[in-house]
């Protein structure tokens, strides 16, 4: 995942699927959990949370490649930022 508008060697996170099972031409809802994010320490505020530099937008690129062929990309979407409750 790279921050949009950012070059590529920016990455900071990589999340890697051994097998993904088909049911026909697609495959069932996939969910990815990034390892890298903000988490912020009390008692920082909601604001302060929003307001911080690691606190950003990602651009998620998604690739795919089957047996020894090469790594295609399939499809990137952009996600906003969102705080999650734990």
């Amino acid at each position: 995942m790279v921050a949009p508008g950012q070059p590529s060697e920016n990455d900071w996170d990589e999340v890697f699927k051994q097998s993904v099972p088909f049911n026909g031409n697609q495959t069932d809802l996939l969910t990815v959990r990034a390892s890298a994010g903000y988490t912020a320490d009390p008692p920082q505020s909601r604001a302060d949370i929003l307001k911080h530099s690691q606190f950003q937008d990602v651009r998620v690129h998604i690739f795919a490649k089957h047996s020894s062929s090469q790594w295609v990309e399939v499809a990137q979407f952009d996600l906003p930022r969102q705080l999650l409750p734990q």
